[in-house]
């Protein structure tokens, strides 16, 4: 079956710049730029310069399976397509009128390889997850290394929109940014929902006003976690002070249900996730803020050493010793996973709000001294021969396998461009 995007592909690819074309009402057409590839609203391409029978005509170019899409789509009432000079059909099977005028039509199958055609419906039509695995190994480590080079970038701009998101809800508070990003990533993604709401409930504009027992008591009461039965002066101190705080903020409380426990390690529990949370923000008051000034990599390790209090040194959960030797203090595992998903794209994105490239580079420079990931996507591209080496590349992969392979997009991808333009017929 025959989709837009592989029509859309051989006229941006420029295949056909180098032959004149014979349009529907035998009008000859020399492409003398093709135009610039629209992916917002609007015309498929803008700005293109044809030579339309000795004419140079400059406008956009709307590019659809067959003709009839246009009145499909209300292209005629749209004033988005008002300055189209030429209409793209895979299948001409009805003249288009624009104000009582015929649109000029170029019908692309009779231009179209049969080896172009072959490639896509091979990638289009593939039965594996990462659709050119057949023929993987035939493109070059250059293509493939520039590919994934290309799409750290896109994975850092793509977290943009939800960390405005949370600005505009949080007054261009980036210290409160921090604050959401740091405890939804911090516990396990079984937790975040839940983490999610407790972070409303407890917001940053209250965190940074309590001493250490008055925040986790706000966190443990909250969440609804301290227990009703006093066993220690620790947990008979948190209940007081919940009290006072929901007299004097108006605090609520979740229910305890809402948190899961069930098949989690120990230390990944979320009642010393909190514990962690409140000595971490109780001993940095301006986290974001340093962050912006750290140097090196190391600088950042030291910065998420965190070890709770004392009572959270010896439990997991409430009333029920451990015996843990660490402390509970942040594994190297939690440091890299804030590192890769809160601390590198915040400071990217405030690197492209306040127009830095330093910041900009050292969010790329941090991806890439951390390790790599080892996940179902990293895995799946290690059997393929693409080892990631770093957490930069493991990003990378992430996002190729979701946005690209998942969703068949081949053609906008450079691995897929390559197989494309293999000389030899693919097999």
């Amino acid at each position: 079956m025959m989709k837009e995007d592989f029509l859309q592909y051989i006229w941006r690819t420029k295949r056909l710049t180098s032959q004149v074309l014979s349009a529907t009402n035998g009008s000859q057409i020399e492409v003398l730029k093709p135009g610039h590839y629209n992916t917002d609203q609007g015309p498929d391409f803008l700005f293109a310069q044809l030579n339309i029978d000795d004419v140079i005509w400059v406008g956009n170019i709307e590019i659809h399976v067959n003709s009839s899409d246009w009145n499909k789509h209300q292209h005629s009432d749209d004033p988005n397509y008002k300055n189209i000079i030429l209409h793209i059909v895979w299948n001409h099977d009805v003249d288009i009128l624009v104000n009582d005028q015929p649109l000029l039509t170029l019908e692309l199958k009779h231009y179209v390889l049969n080896t172009d055609l072959e490639r896509y419906h091979l990638l289009k039509d593939s039965q594996f997850h990462i659709p050119c695995h057949s023929f993987f190994n035939q493109v070059p480590n250059h293509v493939k290394i520039s590919q994934l080079d290309k799409l750290v970038v896109e994975r850092l701009e793509s977290k943009t929109n939800r960390i405005k998101d949370l600005l505009a809800t949080n007054e261009q508070d980036w210290e409160a940014v921090f604050y959401n990003y740091f405890c939804q990533y911090l516990v396990t993604p079984v937790n975040t929902d839940a983490m999610s709401r407790l972070n409303q409930l407890v917001p940053w504009n209250l965190v940074y006003k309590l001493n250490e027992l008055e925040l986790e008591a706000a966190l443990f009461g909250t969440a609804g976690m301290i227990p009703d039965l006093h066993q220690s002066d620790y947990v008979s101190q948190l209940s007081k002070q919940f009290d006072h705080l929901v007299a004097k903020y108006k605090l609520k409380k979740m229910n305890s249900n809402s948190w899961l426990f069930l098949r989690l390690r120990p230390a990944h529990f979320p009642s010393l996730r909190l514990a962690q949370i409140a000595r971490f923000f109780i001993s940095i008051q301006r986290p974001f803020a340093m962050i912006l000034e750290f140097k090196s990599l190391n600088q950042v390790r030291e910065f998420l050493d965190t070890t709770p209090s004392t009572y959270w040194q010896e439990h997991y959960l409430f009333d029920k010793i451990s015996p843990s030797s660490n402390g509970h203090r942040l594994g190297k595992q939690t440091k890299d996973i804030l590192i890769i998903n809160v601390i590198c794209p915040l400071l990217y994105v405030y690197g492209q709000t306040v127009l830095s490239n330093d910041l900009c580079s050292k969010a790329l420079s941090w991806l890439e001294q951390v390790g790599a990931e080892k996940n179902k996507y990293t895995n799946d591209w290690k059997l393929m021969g693409l080892k990631a080496d770093s957490a930069a590349q493991s990003q990378a992969m992430l996002q190729l396998s979701k946005q690209y392979c998942e969703q068949t997009k081949c053609l906008e991808c450079q691995i897929g461009h390559y197989i494309m333009s293999i000389p030899t017929t693919l097999k």
